[in-house]
């Protein structure tokens, strides 16, 4: 189970490290909104997920890693060669239930396993 753990933080440490701040600072945004490389630009997207793929592979967990601006808009996507295929969607999910919710995957668990009406949502 600990290697699943580990896993799963290497693959969405992006969006615990980089969304949360620009989640807060950032008002809702529109789904026809375009990605705003105010927020993030290409440039800073890969340099982040390069970061991330690197200490990943530092703790020997081959990885997949999304980052995206504030709003969820998908800015870069990586995979290292031995990642399992599930890693960019489970990345992806992560991501999303962040931005709609505006607070991270731990908090999000935390918060289901104390307020029931939350976790029958």
């Amino acid at each position: 189970m600990r290697s699943s753990n580990l896993f799963v933080s290497c693959s969405v440490l992006l969006a615990t490290i980089v969304m949360a701040p620009a989640i807060a600072a950032s008002p809702k945004e529109n789904p026809e909104t375009p990605m705003s490389p105010e927020l993030i630009t290409r440039a800073e997207a890969t340099l982040i997920a390069q970061a991330a793929l690197k200490e990943c592979a530092a703790r020997g967990m081959p990885a997949s890693v999304i980052v995206t601006d504030s709003a969820g808009h998908l800015r870069a996507a990586f995979s290292d060669d031995n990642a399992k295929l599930v890693g960019m969607g489970s990345s992806s999910t992560k991501v999303n239930s962040v931005v709609a919710f505006q607070m991270s995957t731990r908090a999000l668990q935390m918060r289901a396993q104390t307020d029931k009406e939350f976790a029958e949502k």
